[in-house]
């Protein structure tokens, strides 16, 4: 699949995607999002969420929420044989982008504090270390590192 990683576009994510997005969540993490956690996602008013493909392949998916001038990001996910190549920073890329567009001012995240990869993407696109919520993550009881993010008000 690792072919599959260039030249990907981002589009809307529909409940379509859910076989393949469902796939991607289980293969990426220990405790995985539901289906019907994703449909909630689909149906919130203030969630927004993204898929990355190229064709009919299913390479990763954003999902976040927009609540005034506010984003918080909640799922950025890469399938595995994609990791590697830019796809996370293509999507994070363009959750700021939507986000500015949209008149955000601020973005924030949790990330446990030994994803480390995460946490170095995050860095380079300007995000700072906030306060540690202890014992965030229920399955682990591992620490949870707030990142923000400040954004003026250009667009791109």
């Amino acid at each position: 699949m690792k072919h599959l990683c260039h030249d990907v576009a981002i589009r809307p994510m529909s409940p379509t995607d859910l076989t393949d997005v469902m796939a991607i969540e289980r293969e990426s993490h220990t405790h995985p999002w539901s289906a019907e956690g994703f449909l909630n996602e689909l149906r919130n008013p203030a969630g927004r969420t993204f898929v990355a493909h190229r064709g009919k392949c299913l390479a990763g998916y954003v999902v976040f929420w927009m609540i005034a001038d506010e984003t918080h990001l909640l799922n950025l996910t890469v399938h595995p044989d994609c990791r590697g190549y830019g796809l996370g920073k293509k999507l994070l890329a363009f959750l700021i982008s939507y986000s500015r567009r949209h008149g955000v001012t601020w973005v924030g995240l949790e990330v446990r504090r030994s994803n480390r990869v995460a946490t170095a993407l995050y860095r380079r696109f300007g995000f700072h270390e906030g306060r540690v919520r202890r014992a965030y993550y229920p399955d682990t009881r591992e620490d949870g590192i707030v990142m923000e993010l400040v954004l003026g008000h250009e667009t791109t």
